[in-house]
């Protein structure tokens, strides 16, 4: 009796729950590493371990959609994470450069080239947050600056643009400090530089949110500029689930199956743990 390992959902059909021949997604992680993130990953034990993905669907339209956040370890971001698919999810390729200790905290596209994406140091509380834009599609990004911040414990809330220049970033410093508040920052060169432009006091801000449930699938939840949305769920086997649909209030389907699971060595993500069954 041997033990193989499974590329189809099909064989899988008792096991994962899904049909019609959904694959599990081939995924393509940057290469490139170097000593501090091999040393940064084994302080935090990444290679006994393995890496787990911890990622948001962003769509663009029923064809490319990203998956954005991080390779992460119980307690710690490994390494920011940016996946772009542009076959509806049934392959992935890492488009952007790695940031150590870092995640992928929000993505926005004013049309189907030009977009921007914010990363921020995790670990241990918020750090430096940066900005990255792109003019094809997500295929490719270029580091434009370095958001400033009055303090450490500023997170970006959300970000957005009316045009390749100007655009704003809204956020929130929550940290016991005189400092706090909710906070918009604009840009007028398309995120080269940023400066205050609006600030509200906490209390204020905490009593507008919406209700926290609904916050949550909100989240969750990527709608495109064309209506179509995008759905991650977490499924058996180490895999995620990657659902559509095409309106709001459709039947969600299920596009592809991901690996949730890596083996990581020598700051490189290596093999997923697949699901492994009997070959009788």
């Amino acid at each position: 009796m041997k033990l193989m390992l499974v590329g189809l959902v099909c064989l899988l059909i008792l096991q994962v729950g899904c049909a019609n021949n959904v694959q599990i997604s081939e995924v393509e992680f940057n290469t490139f590493t170097n000593d501090g993130i091999a040393m940064f990953a084994r302080g935090w034990d990444a290679e006994a371990l393995g890496v787990y993905l911890s990622v948001k669907p962003r769509g663009l339209n029923e064809d490319v959609v990203f998956l954005m956040g991080a390779l992460k370890v119980p307690g710690a971001s490994i390494r920011s994470v940016l996946l772009r698919s542009g076959d509806g999810g049934e392959t992935w390729a890492e488009v952007m450069t790695t940031v150590t200790g870092s995640d992928i905290m929000d993505l926005f596209f004013l049309d189907k080239n030009t977009g921007w994406t914010l990363v921020m140091e995790t670990v241990e509380g918020p750090g430096n947050l940066w900005i990255y834009g792109t003019d094809d599609g997500g295929k490719t990004w270029e580091w434009l600056s370095k958001v400033p911040k009055r303090h450490y414990s500023g997170q970006p809330v959300d970000m957005g643009f009316i045009d390749e220049k100007i655009g704003r970033l809204e956020m929130l410093y929550d940290g016991a400090s005189p400092a706090d508040g909710f906070v918009i920052l604009a840009t007028s060169d398309g995120g080269r530089s940023w400066s205050e432009v609006r600030s509200v006091p906490l209390e204020e801000y905490k009593a507008s949110l919406r209700d926290e449930d609904d916050y949550k699938e909100y989240e969750n939840i990527s709608t495109s500029k064309n209506g179509s949305q995008w759905k991650l769920e977490r499924r058996e086997n180490n895999l995620l689930a990657l659902l559509w649909r095409e309106d709001e209030g459709d039947e969600w389907e299920l596009k592809s199956l991901i690996p949730y699971e890596f083996r990581f060595k020598d700051g490189i993500v290596k093999k997923p743990f697949l699901p492994v069954v009997e070959d009788k």
